[in-house]
């Protein structure tokens, strides 16, 4: 059983979403951030996730006949992207969370 979020929680602003999603990541207040996607998705991510009971299907549903090979490969293939677009998510994030000229 998924638990699926259907709403953000009163007085939180939608900062990106998807046809899938409506509310990838959110903000309520100045200072608190979410999201739902994981930018430090890694080989050892993908292997852990696949270890959940039925998360294989489901990525099969999702992306079709061989969509977990060929999810696994997307990571390996876009590793040092996915890696520099984390780091640059997590700066902005700390940039946002502490404020300009904090050290990070």
């Amino acid at each position: 059983h998924r638990a699926e979020i259907t709403r953000a929680p009163a007085g939180a602003s939608i900062l990106a979403a998807s046809a899938r999603c409506a509310n990838h990541a959110m903000q309520v207040g100045e200072r608190a951030f979410s999201v739902r996607f994981h930018p430090e998705v890694c080989a050892k991510t993908v292997d852990a996730w696949l270890e959940i009971p039925g998360i294989p299907g489901v990525l099969e549903d999702l992306l079709g006949a061989g969509g977990v090979e060929r999810f696994r490969s997307s990571i390996e293939r876009h590793r040092g992207e996915h890696n520099a677009a984390a780091r640059q998510l997590f700066e902005n994030w700390l940039g946002l969370v502490f404020g300009p000229g904090e050290p990070t």
